[in-house]
Order: structure tokens, then C-alpha cells, then sequence
């Protein structure tokens, strides 16, 4: 049963990844394998359990301990369960919530891109879409439109940050998705721009501890510029000798590994900046997908063309919210769309144009 644990310090390390704790850090905590992320609400946090997503901890209204969340709690089993007034609560994530609980959980490691292609014959791609609303609402469409995946360039923003989560309701765990270019972590080209890591405007990479779960431990972790942080021990289950195993990763992966990254970040970059993203709609192409480029162009053919659902196989590409698609990848794709509009609208937002795109593009013509 779930340790229910009454809040009585908000300075308390254990509530750090419910704070303002980077999303960097937080999808970097294991580094090389996967961190963790924070769902929110009842029914995001039931769709990530059933899709087999581990639970570390959960953050509850004191008033849902005893009525709402009592199913999920029995679900999540022994992990400490922070309780707290929903007043409270705010002053620890920094903002109003509405449904009462969050849980932090441990990432997976990501499909090959084959597998996500697998049996799939509708996938959207998002190239460099930053802002993680957008993300989110994308990944709703395309779940409750009828898509059969979603792929991301390197640097889109990442699915599991708790803003795309939240707007996407939990979807991102109910379509399959993955990363292009898996050699780079997530989002990590735009970490490195001009030098630094950059996260939402309310994220500070500040060296502190990242997340605690019970006990007590004095183990480091190596943070993205060498410098090590506390990283208390996740708890449940940990013996000694898996301290000293994990502490022993952590030591042997130090700026060295980080040193690696920026120079990997750096040189995908590069690539991607002179030959965008054709190579993706090549290998695309490779496992039966013809492409569709979103953008206005004067060759666009409308959205409802009738050879579109025609294609036994099809992927749609999004580009970002101000640059749009790369004319590399446009050039590379098949067919050029464009959403027809009125009064002299030119465009709508990515999130917007995905909902129409996909639509109408996931009717297949019988």
C-alpha cells in the first residue's frame, strides 16, 4: 500500500520535481538511460499506468486521499504519497491546479523508428515545433484523429515535458512516437544554442538536487556542464549495493560524456542546417510512406485532393511555429499542401493546422 506522507516542509528535496526543478534535469536524471517526468490529473496519470510507465511518487490533495484517487493510489502501490492542502499544493508547483494530484514516473527507453512505422499506415512528423502546448495539442489530434504515430526532429520540443502532458490528456502515452535522430537526447540541439542550456522561461538549471524519494543518500550525479548536484536515493526498494552500482554509472559518466554530446549536438546541427530534414522523408519513403509537406507554396494542392486518400501509406510533415517546414524538406516530399482559407488568413498555428490536417488526411478512401 501507498506510505502516505503528511507535507510539513515545503523546502522538503523530495517535492523538488513537483517544483521548479529544470525538465532537463528531470529527463537527464539517469543519464545515459532514461529520467523521469510528472503527469498530472487522475485520468493522465491512469492512461500512463496503463501503458506500463512506472510510478516513484505521487503528490495528492489531502481531501482526494480518501475519495477520488483511492483507485489510483492502489494501483501505484508502495511509493510515498506527499499529501498536502490544495493551497499548499500551489505554492509547491507554482501555479493553480485543478485536479489535486501529480505523480512523478520513470521514462522509457524509445522505439526505433521501424517499430513506431510498424503497421502504421497514417504517421505525422514534427519538425523543430517548440513551444510544448503545441506538442501536446498535436499529439491529441492525431490520437483522437485517427493517426497511427507521431515522429520529432531532435529539437522539438520533448512529449513528457509536464506542460505537453497536460494538454495533450495523457495521449502521448497512447500513441506511439519517437525521436528521429535518437542519437541526440531530445530537444538538445536548442539546449546548447548560443552556449547554454535553454528550457521553458521558467526553468533554471541551477545545480540543485534533483528528486528525492525516501531515505537518505549523498550520492552525486554529473549535471550537463561537469558540475554534480545531490541526487538522493528514489527509495523503494533500493538496496546498498544498488546505490554503489548506480553511483558507479554516475561516476564513470562525467563531463567527458557531456563534453561528447555538445560536439554530437553540434555537428547535427550542421547537418541538419544544410540538408534539413530530407533524409527523414527518404527513409520514410524506404518503409512505403508517401510525404506531405504542410505549407503555402505556390505548386500547394488543396488539402481534400482526391489522390491524398489514395495513398496506402501516408506522413504528414508539421514545421515550426515561425519558420515552418525547411524548403530541404518540402522539396523532398511528395505532395505540397495547403488548408484553404478565407478573408485573407494566410496560415493558422501548428497545433490548429494539425487538427484540420490530419482530418482529413486520415480518411482513407475505401
Amino acid at each position: 500500500m501507498p506510505r502516505i506522507i503528511p507535507i510539513d516542509n515545503l523546502a522538503l528535496p523530495e517535492l523538488e520535481p513537483y517544483a521548479s526543478t529544470s525538465e532537463v534535469r528531470l529527463r537527464r536524471y539517469y543519464e545515459p538511460q532514461p529520467g523521469i517526468f510528472v503527469a498530472e490529473s487522475g485520468k493522465v496519470i491512469g492512461r500512463a499506468l496503463d501503458a506500463g510507465y512506472e510510478p516513484l511518487s505521487l503528490l495528492v490533495e489531502t481531501r482526494q486521499i480518501g475519495e477520488g484517487a483511492r483507485g489510483l493510489l492502489e494501483r501505484c502501490g508502495d511509493i510515498p504519497v506527499y499529501t498536502a492542502e490544495m493551497e499548499v499544493l500551489g505554492k509547491i508547483t507554482g501555479y493553480h491546479l485543478t485536479s489535486g494530484i501529480l505523480c512523478v514516473m520513470r521514462r522509457r527507453e524509445l522505439p526505433d523508428l521501424a517499430s513506431v512505422c510498424a503497421n502504421a499506415s497514417r504517421l505525422a512528423v514534427l519538425e523543430n515545433i517548440t513551444n510544448p502546448t503545441n506538442v501536446g495539442a498535436i499529439f491529441r489530434s492525431a490520437a483522437a484523429l485517427g493517426f497511427d504515430g507521431v515522429l520529432l526532429t531532435a529539437a522539438s520540443s520533448d512529449p513528457l515535458y509536464r506542460r505537453a502532458i497536460r494538454v495533450s490528456m495523457g495521449t502521448v502515452f497512447q500513441i506511439p512516437w519517437t525521436f528521429l535522430d535518437r542519437r541526440i537526447s531530445p530537444g538538445r540541439e536548442d539546449e546548447w544554442s548560443d552556449g547554454k542550456a535553454i528550457g521553458r522561461s521558467d526553468e533554471q538549471s541551477d545545480g540543485k538536487s534533483v528528486w528525492q524519494s525516501g531515505g537518505q543518500s549523498d550520492e552525486k550525479s554529473v549535471g550537463q556542464s561537469g558540475e554534480q548536484f545531490d541526487k538522493p536515493s528514489l527509495g523503494r526498494g533500493n538496496s546498498g549495493d544498488a546505490e554503489e552500482r548506480e553511483s558507479a554509472v554516475h561516476a564513470a559518466h562525467t563531463v567527458h560524456t557531456t563534453f561528447a554530446a555538445h560536439t554530437a549536438c553540434v555537428a547535427a546541427r550542421a547537418a541538419h542546417a544544410t540538408l534539413g530534414d530530407a533524409g527523414h522523408v527518404a527513409a520514410l519513403r524506404k518503409l512505403g510512406f508517401a510525404s506531405v509537406a504542410m505549407a503555402l507554396r505556390e505548386d500547394s494542392v488543396p488539402l481534400d485532393d482526391p489522390r491524398l486518400a489514395q495513398e496506402e501509406k501516408l506522413v504528414v510533415f508539421l514545421g515550426n511555429e515561425e519558420e515552418g517546414l525547411k524548403d530541404a524538406t518540402i522539396r523532398a516530399c511528395d505532395y505540397t499542401v495547403r488548408i484553404p482559407m478565407a478573408r485573407g488568413v494566410d496560415s493558422l498555428n501548428a497545433a490548429a493546422a494539425s487538427a484540420v490536417a490530419f482530418w482529413q488526411l486520415g480518411r482513407r478512401q475505401e
